[in-house]
């Protein structure tokens, strides 16, 4: 296990605000993000960005300040764990087309442009009730961390950001129908590797130019071997940080494994006795689904009805088998578009419904997006759960989302580091 990494720390505390006197949260429940129920009439009392008590009954501190929100429900503030807030595809049309018609128009805007869409997004993300998030490249030149530092300095509103700057990638990047002028602005997306020696002056670059972890992907068009791999991994683990894994195909599933990276990103294959490896060495399965919901509408003949039909009972099999094993689960919207209206924030919800949609109850759920995911990126103890010495990390939502994760949709209160960043009347 890696010890926690003091700039991922610094991360937690650095947005923690002070307050003069205490605040206390008072609801009709609370999920602290560790156990399965909801206490009832639950309490948080924070002070200076940090909780200091969770309860039922507790004594009111002499002159706090009461927020009292009546049929609601408090928990920790959301944790997306696989995120790229600085890539956003204005027509999402075609899920499948990850192409040039999508990555080119994106890459051609820059990373200026691309890093004030990403504010955008980080906006959005925040408001929805996600207080962290772990962001994984496709962000132009380091707009990711630009973006992070620039929330982390209070110029814009956002969660802290766990950023990896441009992704470890083999010769090609991640898209193999990019023309040739495309693919030399691919190179602002990902740092191409071919040999052992390349991938650890990657990593090297990459925690020169602030990275907090790396993204690496292991299968496009083509592959990175085990020995790159393990040159990327075993620098990142000198440096106390952690890799994350773009892998699909099995043959690059079992090079991750065998690498030691901290967390597989996809794994829509997933394999049982790949996912025994997994539990057995406490590697992370992230899995980035889609609703029955979302993809409908990507869905207009039969033929695609069946692939997505197909595709949904894959995910569920990978998903079942990774929680019967014991795998460590994260969640992670991937979302880089919007659609029918929502923001970025809504939009990365979805991937709750499809956690329930495949058979994880909505408290194993949420854990995966509150408790699990901060201790993947390194903040266990800091954020993810509502506990004494914690960061004032904490959301309320109308009705119970233990019941129904469609409730985290209805957002009453959102504080990061013990600060009001979203704040709205019940429903009449």
């Amino acid at each position: 296990m890696l010890p926690k990494v003091p700039l991922l720390l610094a991360l937690s505390t650095g947005l923690a605000w002070g307050q003069a006197k205490p605040v206390v949260l008072k609801a009709a429940r609370l999920w602290d993000g560790k156990g399965d129920a909801a206490l009832k009439e639950g309490m948080v009392i924070l002070q200076n960005g940090r909780i200091t008590a969770v309860g039922s009954g507790l004594p009111v501190p002499s002159g706090a300040e009461v927020m009292d929100l009546g049929n609601a429900t408090l928990l920790p503030g959301l944790i997306d764990a696989h995120t790229h807030l600085l890539l956003q595809d204005l027509e999402a049309k075609d899920l499948n087309r990850q192409d040039e018609l999508i990555f080119r128009p994106i890459y051609a805007q820059g990373t200026p442009l691309r890093t004030l869409v990403g504010a955008a997004n980080a906006k959005a993300m925040l408001e929805a009730g996600f207080t962290t998030v772990r962001d994984l490249g496709n962000s132009g030149l380091n707009g990711d961390l630009a973006l992070r530092d620039g929330i982390r300095m209070g110029l814009v509103p956002g969660p802290r950001i766990v950023a990896s700057s441009r992704a470890l990638a083999p010769l090609g990047g991640q898209f193999s129908r990019l023309t040739r002028e495309a693919r030399t602005l691919e190179g602002q997306e990902y740092a191409e590797v071919a040999s052992p020696e390349e991938a650890l002056k990657a990593t090297r670059e990459a925690f020169a130019d602030g990275a907090d972890c790396i993204k690496v992907i292991v299968d496009a068009r083509l592959s990175l071997g085990l020995a790159e791999l393990k040159a990327i991994v075993g620098e990142a683990h000198r440096m106390h940080r952690k890799v994350a894994a773009h892998a699909v195909s099995d043959a690059a599933v079992d090079a991750a494994l065998e690498a030691g990276v901290d967390s597989l990103e996809h794994g829509y294959h997933l394999k049982e006795a790949q996912a025994k490896v997994m539990a057995q060495r406490h590697i992370f399965l992230v899995p980035t689904d889609f609703s029955s919901q979302t993809l409908e509408p990507f869905s207009p003949t039969p033929e695609d009805r069946a692939d997505v039909q197909k595709a949904l009972e894959g995910n569920r099999r990978r998903l079942l088998t990774a929680k019967r094993l014991g795998v460590p689960i994260a969640l992670g919207s991937d979302a880089y578009f919007t659609w029918g209206g929502r923001s970025r924030g809504e939009s990365a919800k979805d991937v709750f419904r499809a956690f329930v949609e495949s058979g994880l109850t909505p408290v194993e759920t949420l854990r995966a997006a509150t408790r699990d995911a901060a201790e993947l990126l390194g903040l266990a103890g800091e954020v993810g759960t509502l506990a004494p010495g914690a960061v004032a990390d904490v959301m309320a939502v109308e009705g119970d989302p233990l019941v129904d994760v469609a409730a985290l949709s209805q957002v009453r209160l959102v504080l990061q580091g013990g600060r009001v960043v979203a704040r709205r009347l019940p429903a009449p």
